[in-house]
């Protein structure tokens, strides 16, 4: 039986940096770029959470999230002489709209619209933290 021993690769920083560049391309997946490189995955994973190889989230291009705007619980519109009729105005809702926030690393956060902000502020950075 043989047994072989595989060596253990050893990258430098440079180059860890700029897989980890790669893999913030949006039109590539981690997976690809591992392959690409003839390494493991998981080891881009935690390169990317390593703050030693991937740039402050200032230090990054900025990006343009799509913004999704539903109308919940809206009367219809309505033409004609019914609508030129004079509308009450509407007693406040006594049940927040939630909010709903789409992170650059693919999770979704929903949350209610009284949260408080300082709380909010520090789930949003262990998440973006954890990624």
């Amino acid at each position: 039986m043989s047994t072989k021993t595989r060596q253990r690769r050893r990258y430098t920083d440079e180059f860890k940096r700029q897989v980890v560049a790669e893999s913030f391309d949006p039109e590539v997946s981690v997976a690809e770029i591992a392959r690409r490189y003839e390494m493991n995955a998981n080891a881009l994973f935690n390169w990317r959470k390593d703050p030693r190889f991937n740039p402050p989230l200032a230090e990054r291009e900025p990006v343009f999230l799509p913004v999704e705007i539903r109308a919940e619980d809206h009367a219809p519109v309505t033409t004609g002489p019914a609508a030129e009729a004079p509308i009450p105005p509407e007693a406040p809702s006594t049940s927040p709209s939630p909010i709903e926030i789409a992170l650059v690393c693919g999770t979704r956060l929903r949350v209610e619209s009284h949260v408080e902000e300082a709380a909010l502020t520090r789930v949003i950075r262990a998440i973006g933290a954890a990624a």
